[in-house]
């Protein structure tokens, strides 16, 4: 049985669809078959491209995402258990 890897990718500072991180990244990901799924500010949850899409509340300044943010990315990134 083959294994699909999980790669989750985490931004606090890029919008979810990021030219960079969205479409170079993450998409050319899911489309070597593996299972990709991106973290970063969104307004919700959702599936784009057979990427995995999980909004983070969009909050303040550089201080509240160095903080605040950046500890709800932690959060989320381990209740995904990726292997990348």
């Amino acid at each position: 049985m083959h294994h699909q890897h999980k790669v989750v990718h985490l931004t606090s500072v890029h919008t979810a669809f990021d030219v960079r991180v969205f479409h170079k990244e993450c998409k050319s990901l899911a489309r070597s078959g593996k299972h990709v799924v991106l973290i970063a500010p969104h307004p919700g949850d959702e599936v784009v491209d057979a990427v995995e899409v999980r909004g983070l509340e969009i909050r303040g300044g550089r201080l509240v995402r160095m903080t605040c943010t950046a500890w709800s990315l932690y959060r989320e990134a381990l209740r995904q258990d990726g292997d990348v």
